[in-house]
């Protein structure tokens, strides 16, 4: 499984005070870098408002973007004709319905995708609906994806895409035992999350496995770990960066390993580990790195497909790092940093909507983070 495209949703965050218009969120998407967001891969972008200037959406990247077109638009609407603009600069869309873009012909033969929200509807409406798209010669995406069960009918219905939070749920097997190179990733992340451990029980235990010691000289050397003088060895590493950070490092590498669980849930666990620590440095929190390690964490039951607790339970932590994975939003400053940083990830903005501040640095540290985790998974790869 890998990821296509992105799906760029906004919300009204007043970053400058104001409800942005078109023309604000189409400037923080080049200001903050389209391909830093993006990866170079496509985008989906759906305005809730209509288009009244195209001049501002001829500054993205239109041939790398999908623009959703709503079903309500008629031939009549201003719209229309702005749409039939956008098909000239190469703009593809995305509709609701297969059949709508027939009467507007500039667009149907730019309309690439039909989306079904199967989160809403019936089973035998949304059959129809990937039978009209298919026989219209149209991609069909499936949105409203949340559990990896609708993710198979999914499949089996022929989708091509898919859309939704079904990669970061844990598809639950009742009384299965941890696979073997789960359990082996449970032992060493026990280890490096022992509060007492020392300098020299570090070093042994990462050297004593030559393929992670290669990677982390490899991603302590780059650019994500920011250190001024080249590292030569684990030893030195441990010295120059600290045991947290080191910790902090391992413990990305490890997970990082694991080969059967989509890339993107691993990218996930990268991005939000950043943002805590980076959330936690704008605040002045002590320790940082604490913030790094529960936003990793925080993805273990849908990497490991078990209950939070189940693995807590065989991985012991610090009581403060157990309850912000256990309770985020209850219970302490990091879970707390946690809450945050996965609410801002699912785009349930509400909490940020009376405090700017805080938006604008939500919105900072989140594109930081991508280009920061797109680095540490590329140079994290052997």
């Amino acid at each position: 499984m890998r990821v296509c495209a992105f799906h760029l949703i906004h919300g009204v965050i007043p970053i400058s005070g104001e409800d942005p218009s078109e023309k604000d969120l189409i400037r923080t998407l080049i200001d903050f870098g389209f391909e830093r967001m993006t990866a170079g891969r496509q985008v989906y972008l759906d305005f809730p408002k209509t288009i009244k200037d195209i001049d501002h959406l001829t500054h993205l990247p239109l041939s790398q973007t999908l623009m959703f077109v709503d079903r309500l638009i008629r031939e009549s609407d201003d719209d229309a004709e702005r749409f039939k603009e956008l098909a000239k600069t190469g703009c593809k869309f995305v509709v609701e319905s297969a059949q709508f873009p027939i009467f507007m012909e500039d667009i149907r033969q730019n309309t690439k995708v039909a989306v079904i929200n199967v989160g809403v509807l019936d089973i035998s409406s949304v059959k129809s609906r990937v039978t009209e798209a298919k026989s219209n010669r149209l991609r069909t995406l499936a949105i409203g994806v949340d559990s990896v069960s609708l993710y198979h009918q999914c499949v089996a219905l022929g989708f091509d895409y898919f859309e939704g939070s079904f990669d970061m749920k844990p598809a639950y097997h009742p009384g299965r035992e941890v696979p073997l190179n789960r359990a082996v990733l449970i032992h060493l992340m026990t280890r490096l999350q022992d509060p007492r451990v020392t300098i020299d029980e570090l070093e042994v235990l990462v050297s004593s496995d030559v393929g992670l010691s290669f990677r982390l000289l490899r991603l302590v050397n780059s650019a994500c770990a920011a250190v001024s003088e080249r590292v030569e060895s684990i030893r030195s590493a441990l010295l120059i960066l600290g045991i947290k950070k080191v910790v902090s490092l391992v413990s990305l590498l490890a997970i990082s390993g694991i080969e059967d669980k989509p890339a993107q849930l691993l990218v996930t666990a990268m991005i939000r580990a950043r943002m805590c620590e980076l959330i936690a440095e704008s605040m002045d929190y002590e320790i940082p790195e604490k913030y790094f390690t529960a936003g990793l964490l925080s993805i273990l039951d849908a990497l490991f497909d078990l209950p939070m607790e189940t693995i807590l339970q065989q991985m012991p932590l610090t009581s403060e790092l157990n309850d912000a994975l256990l309770n985020p939003a209850k219970s302490n400053t990091i879970g707390k940093v946690v809450d945050l940083v996965v609410r801002y990830e699912s785009g349930d903005w509400s909490i940020f909507e009376q405090d700017s501040t805080l938006s604008g640095t939500m919105l900072a540290s989140y594109v930081t983070s991508i280009a920061w985790a797109e680095e540490a998974m590329e140079v994290t790869r052997i």
